[in-house]
């Protein structure tokens, strides 16, 4: 049985980078490529194409290799998690006191 001990610091910090990876895949500029070949090939319509629209879909399954990572190499998924959760707070905060 795996013992895993999560705070919620942690918890916070997973779900920060989380958030901004499935948000890259989603939204950001730099995956427009990748994003738009998919869409080549699988249509936003069909469950493969689906995925890269949708936060609900997308979002289980990165956070669901995020935890796995976790698990399994804490130290590591954690400092990798930190730098994802400080973006996500940069952009949601960017976001918050641009608005006018």
């Amino acid at each position: 049985m795996i013992d895993v001990d999560i705070d919620i610091l942690t918890v916070i910090v997973l779900i920060l980078a989380s958030y901004r990876v499935t948000r890259f895949f989603i939204e950001d500029y730099l995956f427009d490529k990748v994003r738009n070949w998919i869409w080549s090939k699988r249509d936003p319509s069909t469950a493969i194409g689906y995925l890269f629209t949708c936060y609900w879909c997308l979002g289980f399954w990165i956070s669901s290799a995020i935890v796995v990572g976790y698990i399994l190499i804490p130290s590591v998924m954690f400092i990798v998690c930190l730098v994802l959760a400080l973006s996500a707070a940069v952009g949601i905060l960017s976001t918050l006191l641009d608005r006018n």
